[in-house]
């Protein structure tokens, strides 16, 4: 019995770091930056930015890592980038440090959400 409980306790710690398209839907803003991101599907988000206004990316993700690529208004070639991203909650973090991502600064950005989109 105590090992059942010990397993039970160490089990019920762990967390499901498996993150879907799904769980990005809604309305995210770094309001230090004046950056906002729409997720609209589990492929598709909008960027706005003191530069850019509602321009049009797709993703995908595998892990840990969100594979960005821009598809937007000014129609240019842009190859499509990998970066490290963390959800937590209402809470997202882009790490767009270590390589460049078109329209958004290199630099880690902190998202909160301030909307769930609800898709039916």
């Amino acid at each position: 019995m105590f090992y059942i409980v010990i397993a039970a306790l160490l089990f019920s710690n762990c967390k499901n770091t498996t993150v879907s398209g799904e769980d990005l839907i809604g309305e995210w803003v770094d309001s230090e930056k004046a950056d906002t991101i729409y997720f609209t599907d589990d492929k598709n988000f909008y960027h706005s930015s003191k530069n850019m206004n509602y321009d049009h990316y797709d993703y995908s993700i595998t892990g840990d890592s969100i594979l960005i690529g821009y598809s937007g208004k000014m129609m240019i070639l842009v190859p499509k980038t990998k970066h490290y991203f963390e959800l937590n909650g209402d809470e997202l973090m882009f790490d767009f440090s270590d390589k460049e991502c078109f329209g958004f600064p290199n630099e880690k950005m902190h998202y909160k959400r301030i909307q769930k989109l609800i898709i039916e």
